[in-house]
């Protein structure tokens, strides 16, 4: 058996415990007596002759990383409404109401209060946003940056506060903007919140498309009326001084909202004809300082073709998910499945992402690529039983 020169075999002769031996002979013994000596002859050339390598292949022999194209603007279908602002982006969210539930014009609107509810997994805030009315029709669907409705200037401004344990709603008013929307019913496209300038952190409310949407409350001398929403969604844009988080030099980086992957391939060592690959772990050394995130689901596609960057062919299956939780100094990934697959395919590596592109602006890089330290790059480790090599022997 050939290893590749940056790896290191480590023979645990463990494979058949004497607990392990014994059952293997005990079956061997419910064969009928004239079979009975070849099987206990064939189990003892096994027990010695058999044992588990254990192979940790590192640093990989190729990586990069590289910015998606076609940034995925807004989240029309998702379970998050996002306000804030990073260095390099900024983040805005628009709501409707429905219009047919309002009160009939011409209704007296005493008061008008608005709730958006904290569903938030990064950036608590606080955080300061300014409430608009939009002017102009906008579907719930992709809203590229460059293509939001028109708004009226800001009609207040919010002070988010921190969300903590006791704090998990932000409510304003909106009288103004409801008393508008009952005389115009025609008129009723919705509001959006954009964070104030000079902000720099963010907020997540539930969308209508979880359990904590926002919730919009009209008092009247009738009674109290409550429209439901009819649409909401969230754009991102790209600002000055927006740098890419591809490139970074010594880093590999994944990211959601400016979807970042990276590819990383090992040189595989000949595991033997016929092999069992007992596991398989992907091992990362985490940049927590470079990174920003809370919790990140992250995972590997099979690469299928070469490297171009946004074109890569890559299989469809995402294999080994979990999840990376903020301040995490090393992580592994159960990759057993994946390297399964590697010895009878072609291996053209790894492609590392986060498993949900579309939900926030956490970004998450790790030691490896260029310049990485040679220590902190990334390993796979695999324990494996060795097949027959080419002649039969073991």
């Amino acid at each position: 058996m050939s290893v590749p020169e940056n790896g290191r075999d480590y023979r645990a002769r463990a494979l058949l415990t004497v607990a392990s031996l014994a059952s293997l002979t005990a079956l061997a013994a419910c064969a009928s007596r004239g079979d009975n000596g070849v099987g206990v002859a064939f189990i003892d050339e096994q027990a010695a002759d058999k044992e588990v390598v254990l192979t940790e292949i590192g640093p990989p022999d190729s990586t990069t990383d590289f910015q998606a194209p076609g940034v995925p603007s807004t989240v029309g279908q998702g379970t998050t409404l996002i306000v804030g602002a990073r260095t390099g982006y900024r983040l805005r969210s628009l709501v409707r109401y429905t219009a047919a539930s309002f009160p009939d014009s011409g209704t007296v609107v005493d008061s008008a209060f608005v709730s958006f509810f904290f569903r938030n997994e990064f950036g608590d805030g606080p955080l300061s946003m300014s409430v608009h009315r939009t002017t102009t029709e906008w579907l719930e669907g992709r809203i590229p940056f460059d293509s939001l409705p028109s708004f009226t200037a800001a009609a207040d401004t919010i002070d988010v506060p921190f969300r903590d344990v006791t704090v998990d709603t932000v409510t304003f008013r909106l009288d103004d903007f409801v008393r508008f929307w009952v005389d115009h019913p025609d008129s009723n496209f919705g509001l959006l919140l954009e964070p104030l300038a000079g902000q720099t952190d963010e907020v997540e409310f539930g969308s209508r498309e979880s359990l904590d949407g926002s919730q919009l409350t009209i008092h009247t001398p009738d009674g109290a009326v409550t429209p439901p929403v009819d649409r909401d969604t969230w754009s991102l844009q790209t600002v000055v001084p927006f740098m890419t988080l591809a490139g970074d030099p010594g880093h590999l980086s994944i990211s959601n909202g400016l979807p970042v992957r990276s590819l990383l391939r090992f040189d595989l060592p000949d595991f033997g004809d016929r092999a069992t690959i007992n596991r398989a772990e992907l091992l990362f050394r985490v940049d927590d300082a470079a990174s920003a995130y809370g919790t990140m689901r992250c995972g590997f596609q099979r690469v299928t073709g070469p490297w171009q960057d946004d074109s890569t062919e890559v299989e469809a299956i995402l294999w080994g998910i979990r999840d990376v939780e903020s301040g995490a100094d090393s992580v592994s990934f159960d990759v057993t499945s994946l390297l399964r697959v590697l010895q009878t395919q072609d291996n053209e590596g790894f492609l590392f992402r986060s498993s949900d592109e579309r939900r926030n602006t956490d970004y998450l890089r790790v030691h490896g690529g260029p310049g990485a330290d040679p220590a902190l790059a990334p390993k796979l480790r695999v324990w494996y039983t060795p097949g027959d090599e080419i002649g039969g022997a073991p």
